[in-house]
Order: structure tokens, then sequence, then C-alpha cells
């Protein structure tokens, strides 16, 4: 499965690490601070430069979840 994480704050990042976890999740990561997306990218998470790749880089059909 393919799961766009846009905005890693404490929850989403660690939502990210246990997806990659089991190596069965392709996890696309967007930040608008690249230190944080590129901590992810070290962990297994393809990273996005902005907000546009990171929502078109997730295969069709997309369903969405907006926290906050």
């Amino acid at each position: 499965m393919e799961i766009g994480i846009i905005g890693l704050g404490r929850m989403a990042m660690n939502m990210a690490r246990r997806l990659l976890r089991g190596r069965r999740h392709a996890v696309i990561a967007y930040n608008r601070s690249p230190t944080k997306t590129d901590e992810i990218v070290e962990e297994g998470a393809i990273g996005a430069g902005n907000r546009a790749f990171a929502v078109t880089a997730v295969s069709v059909p997309r369903a969405g979840v907006l926290f906050g």
C-alpha cells in the first residue's frame, strides 16, 4: 500500500516509522522543513520536495485523511 503523509510532526512521524517498519508499505512524506523529510527518508520513506508531488506520487485511486 502507498501512503502519503504531509506534515511530519510527532504523531505523523511515528505513524510513518511504524508503517515503514514492516516493509509492506511505501510512505511518501513531505514536511515544510526539509530536515524532517530527510530524517524519514533515511528510514526508508520516499521524500517529496513539495505537497503537489506528495499527492501525485500516490497511485490512483486516492483517499484522503486530514488531521489537525
